[in-house]
C-alpha cells in the first residue's frame, strides 16, 4: 500500500459504506414497509425480505465491524487489513444495490 493512499481508499470506503446501508434502509421503509435503525438490523431485515443471501448477510455484518474498526482506530495493521477487503465489499455492495434497484423497477 502506497502510504497515505490506502488511508485515502479506507476513508472512502466508509463513506460509500453509509451510502449503501442508508440506500437498502430507504429501499425497506419505503418499499416493504420495513423499519431499521442501523447498519446490521437493516442487513439482517434485507435478508429476512430476500435481498441479501444468508452469505451477503454475513459479509455485509463482517463490512460493518471493518467499517466500524477503520473509524475508531489508528492501528496500521488493522487499517491495512480492511484495505485488503474493500474490493470484495466494493463488489458486494455494487451487486446488492443492483438487485435492489432492478426488485424497484418491477
Amino acid at each position: 500500500m502506497v502510504p497515505g493512499q490506502g488511508e485515502i481508499i479506507v476513508k472512502r470506503f466508509e463513506y460509500l459504506f453509509d451510502i449503501f446501508w442508508k440506500f437498502i434502509k430507504d429501499y425497506l421503509r419505503v418499499r416493504e414497509g420495513i423499519e431499521c435503525t442501523s447498519p446490521k438490523s437493516c442487513f439482517r431485515e434485507a435478508f429476512k425480505a430476500g435481498i441479501l443471501s444468508e452469505e451477503e448477510t454475513v459479509k455485509t455484518l463482517e463490512m460493518t465491524d471493518d467499517r466500524n474498526l477503520s473509524t475508531h482506530t489508528y492501528d496500521e495493521e488493522a487499517v491495512e487489513e480492511i484495505y485488503q477487503q474493500i474490493k470484495d465489499y466494493w463488489y458486494l455492495m455494487d451487486k446488492v444495490c443492483r438487485r435492489i434497484v432492478e426488485r424497484a423497477e418491477t
